[in-house]
């Protein structure tokens, strides 16, 4: 039997009941939970910080955040896809023309053979880029989250996003980061056996609050977050600043 037909077979008995599945996904989380490079995951994030706040800075989006709390859900929904859409394209910049790292799917690095064969693989690499729907879902405790159709939600309701963008930014910033972990492997800076075992095994934040914390994705997705608050900050105040000297110059 092969490895991958022992590890099926091991997770259809696993599935037989709901007592021995949570028991299987729990010591599977025990391998593979706290499994992340920090230096290289700072470092990582510092970049797609700088490229989701380049995303914020788009033509298509500055000044989109001034009165936040009087926009509708629906215009909420408008300049979340803007962004997404600006910080995928970024993302897509940088693979063409050799702005990030890339790693084979084994995680070893990525070495140009020709350039016939580079431009194959990074095309490769950004063809598996999502086109993401922004929707919103009005559901008490379910502020924001990527479904299994490539559908991203947000809960435009809720306290912490009504009033201003800080969090809203800071909560779309980290499920970016696990839109590039999920979708765009060969920039992640994720170990790819880790990152299979904590996507399969996601553990539900309600029922295992410890484990879901130490998933290698959400800490990834979590590096710098106090870096991230003040720069995301920075560009708010440095957009409406903007705004209001424009205003006054007219």
């Amino acid at each position: 039997m092969t490895n991958e037909n022992k590890k099926l077979t091991e997770i259809f008995d696993a599935m037989e009941t709901t007592e021995k599945w949570e028991k299987y996904v729990r010591a599977k989380n025990e391998v593979f939970r706290g499994q992340l490079d920090k230096e290289k995951a700072e470092k990582f994030a510092n970049y797609l910080t700088q490229r989701f706040l380049d995303a914020c800075n788009d033509k298509t989006v500055f000044g989109s955040f001034i009165n936040w709390d009087k926009k509708t859900p629906d215009e909420k929904v408008s300049i979340t896809d803007k962004i997404v859409k600006a910080f995928l394209q970024n993302i897509k910049f940088d693979i063409l023309n050799d702005k990030v790292a890339l790693h084979n799917r084994d995680g070893s690095d990525y070495v140009k053979t020709s350039d016939i064969a580079d431009k194959a693989f990074r095309e490769d690499v950004v063809s598996c880029i999502p086109n993401l729907t922004i929707i919103n879902r009005d559901v008490p405790g379910a502020m924001m989250g990527l479904t299994r159709t490539n559908e991203l939600y947000i809960n435009t309701s809720d306290a912490f996003y009504q009033n201003t963008p800080l969090f809203f930014l800071m909560d779309l910033k980290h499920e970016m980061t696990h839109v590039v972990d999920m979708y765009i492997q060969n920039i992640s800076i994720l170990d790819p056996t880790v990152n299979e075992e904590a996507q399969m095994f996601y553990v539900n934040p309600k029922r295992d609050r410890d484990l879901y914390k130490e998933n290698p994705l959400e800490l990834n997705a979590n590096q710098n977050r106090k870096d991230l608050r003040i720069k995301i900050q920075q560009m708010l105040d440095a957009q409406e600043s903007t705004k209001n000297t424009q205003s006054h110059d007219r």
